[in-house]
């Protein structure tokens, strides 16, 4: 976004949009921004009717920050579009956990491999970086849906949602109105679920 008042028109903020005017504040659509909230924000600033009807969930993680700033690449990537998110009245979640979800070669390779073509072209996946073959590397991403299938497997809580600036401090005293803040996820308990949904959906 050029800025917090210009959104950017694109296929995913239509589809958002569409898919927000089929639901209703009692059946709301769920939509995960796992990269810049670019398509987030703009579906909102374009359309404001659809604020009942959505539930954002954005992935903001930077755990050891919080609560002074975030340095966390998808804020960054539109920092213009977190502030939109953060100043609406959009019912939002900021996903602030993921970075402990790791696994060596050896785990991917005994226990995703085996489950069938996606298990083991994911783990094989990992061979095009050496980056993606260390034991450290996470897999952030796959929190969020852990999460929404098993909100047991994180901490919640209400928290004001504060006022960024261009620099990505917060300011705790600006704040406007709550949002619930995600962290502290169990990285085994989320891959458990991984393995178990994978698993179940090869049996189908």
């Amino acid at each position: 976004m050029e800025s917090k008042d210009r959104p950017s028109k694109s296929e995913g903020v239509d589809l958002i949009i569409a898919a927000a005017h089929r639901g209703s504040p009692d059946n709301p659509l769920w939509v995960v921004g796992i990269g810049a909230s670019t398509d987030l924000a703009s579906a909102i600033l374009l359309d404001p009717a659809i604020i009942p009807n959505v539930r954002y969930v954005f992935h903001a993680r930077s755990p050891k920050t919080w609560p002074e700033r975030s340095v966390q690449f998808n804020v960054k990537g539109d920092v213009f579009a977190a502030q939109v998110l953060l100043e609406s009245a959009v019912p939002l979640v900021w996903f602030d956990t993921g970075t402990e979800i790791t696994a060596s070669m050896e785990e991917t390779e005994q226990k995703l491999a085996p489950l069938g073509a996606i298990g083991k072209y994911l783990h094989e996946y990992r061979f095009n970086h050496p980056g993606f073959q260390s034991p450290k590397k996470g897999f952030f991403d796959l929190g969020d849906i852990a999460w929404l299938i098993d909100p047991t497997l994180a901490t919640s809580e209400i928290v004001p949602a504060p006022t960024m600036d261009d620099r990505m401090y917060f300011d705790q005293k600006n704040t406007h109105g709550d949002m619930v803040r995600v962290h502290d996820i169990n990285p085994a308990k989320t891959w458990e679920l991984f393995y178990r949904k994978l698993t179940a959906f090869l049996g189908r």
